[in-house]
């Protein structure tokens, strides 16, 4: 549980915050304990000042005074990510979304509740006059792509760890904000579920990554050797993986 701030300062840095931002931009005051430092962070849509344990409404405001710049960029790079999304996520009856990197459209009617991502277009059991409709959408979608890339990855890091003598432990799959992959000290995978909306070679890599954690667990040279001969042409996915952070989040979020 993050700690909480007295109500009337917390009213008090809200309302500078408000003030600092473009008219319905989301935000958010939170307080860090551990931070030495003002931070602004992007947490989807919003906007978050973080707080160390001790500052003044004055620092407050003359920190977002010196960051309009930066917050009107980041306000209208979302705005453009949520125009695009537009085309890529649309959750009605007959809507679309992309699987491994390609747009799929969906159609919706009664029947039992699954999704068949095999489908032409996808088939989504689901009457479109539910009362919760968008809702259970959401969920139907998050649990059958949850099951997709479970499937591939699972094929993918048993044929690796095979070929390459490896050892993992668990598979999981899950919305990650800042990560495509994690290792546990365990040796457990975790992957982000956004990986589902990429090509699935990007899925391929991250697996790759993530097994050679097994036997690397910084970023040093011979960590990314290890990488090199379990996926050689890393250097590409890493790229274009970088490149496609910021849409995929948008896609996290629109499902969530």
């Amino acid at each position: 549980m993050k700690p909480a701030l007295p109500p009337a300062i917390l009213a008090e840095l809200q309302a500078l915050l408000t003030a600092s931002v473009p008219v319905g931009m989301p935000t958010s005051v939170v307080l860090s304990p551990r931070s030495r430092r003002l931070r602004l962070v992007m947490s989807g849509p919003t906007l978050e000042l973080r707080l160390p344990p001790r500052v003044s409404a004055t620092a407050v405001a003359g920190f977002l005074r010196d960051s309009r710049a930066w917050i009107g960029a980041q306000h209208e790079r979302h705005s453009q990510l949520q125009h695009d999304l537009q085309d890529r996520l649309q959750l009605t009856a007959n809507g679309c979304l992309p699987l491994w990197g390609q747009v799929r459209h969906w159609q919706c009617r009664s029947g039992p509740a699954r999704v068949d991502l095999d489908g032409d277009p996808i088939c989504i059991g689901l009457d479109p006059s539910h009362p919760r409709f968008e809702p259970r959408l959401r969920q139907l979608l998050r649990s059958a792509l949850r099951r997709r890339l479970f499937e591939r990855a699972r094929t993918t890091i048993a044929d690796l760890a095979d070929t390459h003598g490896l050892r993992p432990g668990q598979l999981r799959i899950r919305a990650m904000r800042s990560l495509w992959g994690s290792l546990s000290p365990r040796g457990d995978i975790s992957l982000n579920l956004g990986l589902i909306f990429l090509p699935a070679d990007m899925a391929d890599y991250v697996c790759a990554h993530e097994l050679a954690h097994l036997q690397h667990r910084d970023h040093s040279p011979a960590f990314w050797q290890a990488v090199g001969r379990l996926y050689p042409d890393w250097r590409q996915a890493r790229r274009a993986l970088n490149a496609e952070h910021a849409q995929v989040q948008a896609l996290l979020d629109g499902l969530a």
